[in-house]
């Protein structure tokens, strides 16, 4: 599964299925980097490396969902100021990074949750977020 003298990868694993349900494409996320799985060479090979890096320290959730995979992290924005006179707050965001690998395609999408926690992936379960 690795080259010889290769790190062995370990890192969160996401199934594409295709419209039957059969699993057609397995992928991995290790640090920024996406791999995809070989059947026929038992290999992992680089696919993509995310467009923002997440940092060593960040926890982030890898799911695959028609046919995209989703790449979240928590993160700390600017939040507008009300006026002039008032500082700057951060806020709290949830940031989808969408990797299409038809397309080899990716997009970035930002969303601010109903929680003020910053979300540790590790040990959440995922549930339904409207954008």
């Amino acid at each position: 599964m690795w080259a010889e003298g290769e790190r062995r990868r370990l890192g969160p694993v996401a199934p594409l299925s295709g419209d039957d349900g059969m699993v057609t494409e397995v992928f991995m996320l290790d640090g920024n980097d996406v791999f995809r799985y070989d059947f026929a060479s038992n290999r992992w090979l680089k696919e993509a490396t995310t467009r923002r890096k997440i940092p060593n320290t960040e926890s982030c959730g890898f799911v695959s969902m028609n046919g995209e995979l989703y790449v979240l992290t928590s993160a700390k924005v600017p939040a507008e100021a009300p006026g002039p006179w008032r500082l700057l707050k951060k806020r709290l965001a949830l940031e989808f990074q969408v990797y299409n690998p038809g397309t080899k395609k990716w997009r970035v999408l930002t969303t601010h949750p109903p929680v003020d926690a910053p979300i540790d992936f590790r040990t959440a379960a995922l549930c339904t977020v409207e954008l």
